[in-house]
């Protein structure tokens, strides 16, 4: 659980490990955009990251908040809206993919019921049945909306909320709505390459935007993986995509000394040292830094703003990392393909070189595989299924998903990049080889 993770900057309930990365959420509530779309790869902590948010702006949470971020950079120095808002989060990860779209649609549908629920349940006050006492017991109005929303869709399940909330809440009161894995639906259609629209969640969207509109809504968070969705889907729905921004750039992962924080606190350090006693490292700084550079190499350095020169780890990969390392005693260190799923890794990569035509295709595994620099202009706009074989927007989608990185402004600057472009580069060498082995699989069809 959350609350047994934070507390202070290291290690908390004994083997439970949390590195302190709240001033994120100071970063995040300066920025004066309302609607903001925040995008990182698999395995960078969005998710965490949002119950982060959760815990911090929900105003039903403050004493819960008080405790996990004792100790922490925000909890000493807390922003003005700390428990401000009526927190309503979704969580589309919880649909199960490869489904049909009448399956999706229907955990859709659940999806929306549970998340209006936990809001009810946490803020009984905006429910007119509990305000007129109709239901004033708490377990009584839970079974009773229970009922309610089992014949309600999911569009009738958010009026009903906005409805009420607009009808009983005062002017000051707010609601902050989180979208965590905005985009998972499209996962399945990708791994199928059946790119059928799922129309339904533009109604959803729909309803968030009127009621920022009519100002019941502050704020809107959405989280996920890639632009590649559903362009219908955000029809009029003005957003910001802060991916890219130059301050956001450390918002989630690990940097370097962050990643040495995690080796000091879970590696028994005098067994390092004997794993490293060929290269004659005697002390421990020697080993973590060797360590270190290891970990850069096998997982990579990744960028999320051109004009940025801090590099990124992948959390999840570091991890794994640490995990293998200790599960062998020590006795050698961690291979690629036990840190990032291979399969899942050349399967995502081939579904998007796929889309391309084969001039363009061989065009971009050329510069890949001789390392030539690959200049991206971004774009603020959603990628679209029906755009996605064209070179810009299958450069973008694999930055997006991992396989390429931003180059950093000190390397662009010697290659001479224009202020209006990135340049992009592979992160590192397992996935270049995974693009290594789509161009010779491609030659034996050839």
């Amino acid at each position: 659980m959350l609350s047994s993770k934070i507390n202070s900057s290291f290690l908390i309930n004994g083997k439970q490990l949390y590195i302190d990365q709240t001033n994120n959420i100071e970063q995040l509530d300066a920025n004066s955009d309302l609607i903001m779309m925040l995008l990182r790869p698999n395995g960078f902590g969005k998710t965490l990251f949002t119950d982060l948010l959760y815990y911090y702006y929900d105003l039903a949470s403050k004493s819960e908040s008080d405790l996990l971020f004792n100790d922490t950079y925000i909890g000493l120095h807390p922003t003005p809206n700390k428990n401000k808002f009526y927190v309503l989060k979704f969580d589309f990860s919880l649909i199960d993919q490869g489904l049909d779209q009448q399956t999706l649609q229907e955990n859709y549908t659940n999806i929306i019921r549970n998340s209006v629920l936990s809001f009810l349940t946490r803020y009984p006050q905006f429910s007119i049945d509990f305000k007129q006492n109709c239901k004033s017991d708490l377990n009584e109005l839970i079974s009773h909306l229970q009922n309610k929303f089992k014949v309600l869709s999911a569009n009738r399940i958010l009026e009903h909320l906005f409805d009420e909330f607009s009808y009983i809440a005062k002017k000051d009161q707010k609601i902050l709505v989180i979208v965590d894995n905005y985009n998972y639906f499209n996962h399945s259609f990708m791994e199928q390459q059946n790119f059928k629209p799922i129309y339904f969640m533009s109604d959803f969207y729909a309803k968030l935007r009127h009621n920022f509109q009519y100002g019941l809504i502050q704020r809107i968070f959405i989280f996920g993986e890639t632009s590649l969705s559903f362009e219908h889907c955000f029809s009029n729905f003005f957003y910001k995509n802060c991916s890219y921004d130059l301050m956001l750039n450390q918002i989630l992962g690990f940097n370097e000394n962050q990643v040495k924080q995690l080796l000091l606190a879970t590696l028994d350090l005098s067994k390092l040292i004997n794993l490293f006693s060929h290269t004659r490292t005697t002390n421990q700084n020697e080993a973590i830094e060797q360590i270190t550079n290891d970990l850069k190499e096998k997982c990579g350095l990744y960028s999320f703003s051109k004009a940025h020169n801090s590099l990124l780890l992948n959390p999840k990969y570091c991890l794994k990392y640490v995990d293998r390392l200790i599960q062998s005693n020590y006795q050698r260190l961690p291979l690629c393909e036990e840190i990032m799923d291979v399969s899942k890794a050349y399967s995502q990569i081939s579904m998007v070189l796929d889309q391309l035509d084969q001039r363009t295709r061989l065009q971009l595994l050329d510069q890949i595989l001789n390392m030539l620099p690959m200049h991206y202009v971004p774009r603020q706009t959603l990628l679209s299924f029906d755009n996605i074989n064209e070179y810009d927007h299958c450069l973008l989608i694999l930055l997006e998903l991992g396989f390429l990185t931003f180059m950093p402004q000190k390397l662009g600057e010697k290659l001479e990049i224009d202020s209006h472009s990135f340049c992009l580069f592979v992160p590192n060498k397992h996935i270049f080889s995974l693009f290594f082995q789509y161009y010779q699989e491609q030659r034996l069809v050839s």
